[in-house]
């Protein structure tokens, strides 16, 4: 569903102005449903949310992020909705100039 462009115009252009909330209260209910929906939705969704928010907000505090400029995305169905070839990022702290590649955290032992 949140593929279609009837409710979501160029469905797989990044678009972080669809999620305000007028966008969000012009699309019907289930247009956008990644913890499912009715008596059977996920009951760990609310916590999700706040986790992703409170994750996303401290990782960029410190450092930029990008996609990686050869990274090929396209999505991988298992019980959840995953890349298939991983998100390989580029990483750039916010106080220094110099990029840093996933590798580079891996070497440090950060993703080990």
């Amino acid at each position: 569903m949140h593929h279609d462009s009837r409710y979501f115009p160029d469905p797989f252009k990044f678009d972080p102005e669809r999620w305000t909330t007028a966008e969000r209260e012009a699309r019907p209910k289930f247009s956008y449903f990644p913890f499912g929906g009715g008596p059977r939705v996920c009951i760990g969704e609310q916590f999700a949310w706040m986790e992703g928010a409170l994750l996303i907000a401290t990782i960029a505090q410190q450092w930029k992020m990008r996609l990686a400029s050869d990274q090929r995305v396209e999505p991988k169905a298992m019980i959840t909705l995953r890349p298939k070839y991983g998100m390989r990022m580029v990483v750039e702290a916010r106080n220094n100039t110099a990029a840093l590649k996933h590798s580079d955290f891996e070497t440090a032992g950060v993703f080990a």
